[in-house]
């Protein structure tokens, strides 16, 4: 083991701000916030026509780069909010079964992954 990380789960709130069984709770609940609004521009950008008002059946097509800008929205939104419960229950998913705290998760990949994914839409919602 790593002599310089050697967290368990009776040290992990020594170096980490914990509240119960929940740790990081404000990373975690400002995750689940932007998460939330992230969707919610998912949602508005599908629903709404290019003037903002709401589409119905003589509305246009929704321009391409609108729909790579909702995706976007969309994934960065699980982002926050893979990353929000990585944070918050980090105890349970670095820690529990373990001699020693994981450095690393799969929750924290997926967060990663897809960050980069919502980031790329974004972008190419901009090139289209």
């Amino acid at each position: 083991e790593d002599e310089e990380y050697c967290l368990t789960d009776d040290t992990y709130c020594d170096e980490y701000p914990c509240d119960g069984e929940v740790a990081e709770i404000t990373t975690m609940l400002t995750d689940y916030i932007l998460a939330a609004l992230c969707w919610a521009c998912c949602i508005m950008l599908l629903l709404r026509g290019p003037n903002g008002a709401p589409k119905d059946a003589d509305s246009p097509p929704t321009p391409k780069c609108r729909k790579f800008f909702a995706a976007g929205m969309g994934l960065l939104g699980v982002a926050w909010f893979t990353g929000g419960t990585d944070h918050g229950f980090a105890r349970q998913i670095y820690c529990e079964g373990n001699d020693y705290c994981e450095k690393w998760s799969t929750w924290w990949e997926l967060t990663c992954a897809t960050q980069a994914v919502g980031m790329s839409c974004v972008v190419i919602g901009y090139a289209t």
